[in-house]
């Protein structure tokens, strides 16, 4: 009868120990699957930001806001969204300063305003891609208890010249 109880306990504990086997394994896999779901909307976000079309620009940064949040992101790839959503920044001049002169204000004025900013020439439009950057720059900065820069503040309070379709 010892040896009874004792074939049964070990199929119990052997059937039990497969289970558990079988659960880690599953929810390894899974979580395998959804890593590779979100680095495929990674690349198809980082292919959007680098877009010639301003609104798909902005649809890459949306994507890339959602996909900073993801509890799959771990904190390199939400530095790469940052040194990409800095680039996408970058023809800001860092040292400059947007004003309320530059909000609210012509295409033109802006440009003027911009020239006497800069020194030079270059014009910096307010897309809605840029707003989008600068919103996520934002986020990014809070997630990693940095400060914001001013200008990014303004840019991402901004209202945008260009119109959607």
């Amino acid at each position: 009868m010892d040896s009874g109880w004792a074939a049964i306990i070990g199929a119990v504990v052997g059937g039990v120990l497969v289970g558990a086997v079988n659960l880690i394994l599953g929810r390894l896999a899974e979580r395998r699957a959804a890593r590779e779901d979100w680095w495929t909307r990674f690349i198809w976000a980082m292919q959007l930001t680098r877009a010639p079309d301003a609104y798909d620009r902005d649809v890459g940064f949306i994507v890339f806001t959602h996909l900073v949040d993801s509890r799959l992101a771990d904190a390199e790839e939400r530095a790469i969204i940052s040194d990409v959503t800095d680039r996408a920044l970058a023809p800001w001049p860092a040292g400059s300063t947007l004003t309320e002169s530059h909000i609210g204000t012509s295409c033109e004025q802006r440009r003027r305003r911009m020239a006497e900013i800069n020194g030079n020439d270059e014009v910096v439009e307010i897309t809605p891609d840029k707003v989008t950057a600068a919103r996520l720059r934002i986020k990014l900065d809070r997630r990693e208890k940095r400060s914001t820069p001013d200008w990014v503040v303004a840019i991402a309070n901004a209202p945008s010249q260009a119109k959607r379709a």
